[in-house]
Parts: structure tokens; sequence; C-alpha cells
């Protein structure tokens, strides 16, 4: 867990955007922990570890992959070609597997053919792309691609969507500030 954390930093510390800067100093700070035991990995996970043209820091996802804490939501507040078809994980953050009261982190998995549509939040907001190319919408910015290795940023409360086509999204996922989920909301399809 450290070795990604660690190395997660470390390429965030290469943008030059001050918020990649900020989370890297966030990340740093973390205690050490043991993840724990071996769950169950989400459909498309195995497949989007393994792709070709993947970030490097996917080999360091991938170590750890199958202890995360995987999570689909399937709920009535997502819409129906959503709901079910991505998975994420919390690592840091409050109530996560390392608890954190300043920063939001973890992996985030977006199946193929799917569409996260517009959605916002308080926290401000960083993805890693690590494998997959995905088109990424925000306010004022329609559909632009993003291959591995683009670092993405959201402001708070800043309109953004993601759409897949055949291939899944990988990506590790950062967020700060106001870290309360209760800001969130998503347009129906």
């Amino acid at each position: 867990m450290q070795a990604l954390i660690a190395a997660f930093a470390a390429e965030l510390r290469r943008h030059p955007h001050p918020s990649a800067t900020t989370a890297a100093a966030l990340l740093d700070r973390l205690p050490d922990t043991v993840p724990p035991p071996e769950a169950p990995m989400p459909e498309h996970l195995a497949g989007a570890l393994a792709a070709p043209g993947a970030h490097p820091l996917t080999a360091r996802l991938a170590a750890i992959a199958g202890r995360l804490p995987w999570l689909r939501v399937t709920g009535r507040d997502m819409p129906a070609g959503f709901a079910g078809r991505h998975a994420y994980c919390d690592i840091t953050g409050p109530g996560a597997l390392i608890e954190a009261p300043d920063i939001g982190f973890g992996a985030y998995l977006q199946y193929p053919e799917t569409f996260y549509p517009r959605h916002w939040h308080a926290a401000e907001e960083l993805y890693l792309i690590l494998g997959g190319t995905a088109l990424w919408t925000r306010d004022g910015v329609t559909e632009v691609p993003a291959p591995p290795g683009t670092l993405i940023r959201h402001a708070p409360f800043e309109r953004h969507a993601t759409r897949t086509r055949a291939e899944p999204l990988l990506a590790l996922w950062v967020w700060m500030g106001d870290l309360d989920f209760a800001s969130y909301g998503i347009d129906p399809e």
C-alpha cells in the first residue's frame, strides 16, 4: 500500500499544477497501514490492470488491487445507465482504510461503453489516468480524450462527466478540501 501511495505522490510532483503538489504533500504524511485480506475484484479490473499502454503506476495498483474494498454503486440515486457500471475504492479519507481527515485517495474503474453523467462536489478533485482513454467533459470543455498519464483537475463544484468507449477507464483519484460527500450531485442521464 505504501509503495503505491509513495509512487503516486512522486507522480503528482511531476505535474506543474499547485494542487498536484499539495496532494503529494498530503499523501506523504499518511501513516503506514496493512491492506485487508483478499477481496473480490470488480468486473473489468483484471483487464484494465493488464492493458497495453497503461501508466507504470498500474503495476503498483495491481499488486494490491485484490486486497482493496472495491464498491459498486447501484442505488436509486444513480442514473440507470451508470448504476453498477463502475467501481471505486477509498484508500484514504474519513472512514477509509487509512483514516485521513484532509485527503481522500483511491482508485476508480469505469466500465466500457459507460457514461458518467455530469456531477459535482465540494472537494477539489484530481484524476491520474492509469489505463484507457476516456472522454472528459467539464464546464466549458466538451469531450476531450484523456489517455494514460493525463492529470485531470476539477475545481470545487465544477460540473464534469466521463464517457468510456470500448475500453475501461482506470484511474487514481484525490479529493482535497471539503470531503463531505453530502455536497455530491448528479444529473439524470
